[in-house]
C-alpha cells in the first residue's frame, strides 16, 4: 500500500466515510494475485486484527511499477481520531515491510451536539453575562479546546484546554467571571468562567460556539428587540428548532 485517503477529510460523527487504498507493485515481476484488506483500529494498538476488518477486495494481474486504487465505506464514527489500517498481500511476496499503511482521521462533533439554551446579554448589578449549554443528543461530549464569540467570529475565545464531559440532557454554564456562583449558589451544572467577548445590549449580535477544530456547534443571532433587558435572560422553547428565531 503507497496510500491512504479518508473522504470527507475532516468528518463529523453523522458522516460516514469513504476510505480509498492506492496498492503499487514494486517489485520487478507481476504479481498474479494478491488482496488488499481494510481495517479499523478499534482498540487503537496499531495492529490489524481479524476482528477490525471491515472490506476485503481481490485482484490479479498487477504489472510491475503498476498501481490499482480499491475504495471501502464505514459508517460514521464517535467524535476522536481514529486509525485506518490497509494490509496488501501480494503472493510470493518477499518485502513484506511495505505491505502495510495506516492514517488517522480526526472526526468532530456533528452541528448541534450541543446547543445554546439559555443566556444572559443584558445583566445588572454583579450579575455577569452569560451562555448556557444544552446537550440534547445521545452521546457524552468533550468541550476540551472548544471556543465561543460573538458575531466577530474572528475573536474566538477558549472555554477550557482540558477535557470537560458534557453528558445527554446534561448543561454547561460559561459565565464572565466567578460571581455566577454567588448570585446563584444552585447551579449543579458545571461552570466555566471565561472573558468572552462582551454581547451587545443595543444592536444585534451572536452567539457561536466553536469545537476544537473550531467548526460552527451551533449559534444564535438576537436583536434587542427580542427581550431579555434589566437582567431577564433569553431561553430556547424548543431545541428541535433553529434559535435564530425569535419564537423559539
Amino acid at each position: 500500500a503507497t496510500r491512504i485517503q479518508v473522504t470527507p477529510a475532516l468528518p463529523t460523527s453523522s458522516d460516514s466515510v469513504l476510505v480509498t487504498a492506492t496498492i503499487k507493485n514494486l517489485a520487478t515481476q507481476s504479481a498474479p494475485s494478491f488482496t488488499t484488506d481494510f481495517f479499523l483500529d478499534d482498540n487503537r494498538n496499531g495492529v490489524a486484527e481479524n476482528s477490525e476488518w471491515f472490506a476485503s477486495f481481490s485482484g490479479s494481474n498487477l504489472g510491475s511499477g503498476d498501481s490499482v486504487s480499491y475504495s471501502a465505506g464505514h459508517s460514521s464514527l464517535s467524535a476522536g481520531d481514529h486509525r485506518f489500517i490497509v494490509v496488501a498481500n501480494l503472493l510470493q511476496d518477499e518485502n513484506r515491510t511495505n505491505d502495510t499503511l495506516s492514517t488517522i482521521v480526526s472526526v468532530g462533533y456533528a452541528k448541534g451536539a450541543l446547543l445554546i439554551n439559555e443566556f444572559m446579554y443584558a445583566p445588572v448589578g454583579d450579575e455577569p453575562e452569560w451562555v448556557e449549554l444544552f446537550n440534547p443528543g445521545p452521546d457524552t461530549v468533550n468541550i476540551r479546546n472548544w471556543r465561543i464569540s460573538d458575531n466577530a467570529v474572528t475573536a474566538k475565545t477558549l472555554i477550557t484546554a482540558n477535557d470537560a464531559l458534557i453528558a445527554p440532557n446534561e448543561y454547561a454554564l460559561i459565565a464572565k467571571d466567578g460571581n455566577i456562583s454567588v448570585l446563584h449558589p444552585g447551579i449543579s451544572s458545571p461552570v466555566f468562567i471565561v472573558s468572552f467577548a462582551a454581547l451587545n445590549n443595543t444592536t444585534t449580535d451572536a452567539v457561536v460556539i466553536y469545537d476544537a477544530r473550531s467548526f460552527s456547534i451551533d449559534s444564535l443571532l438576537y436583536a434587542p428587540s427580542w427581550g431579555g433587558q434589566n437582567g431577564k435572560s433569553l431561553e430556547r422553547i424548543d431545541t428541535d428548532l433553529p434559535a435564530v428565531n425569535q419564537s423559539n
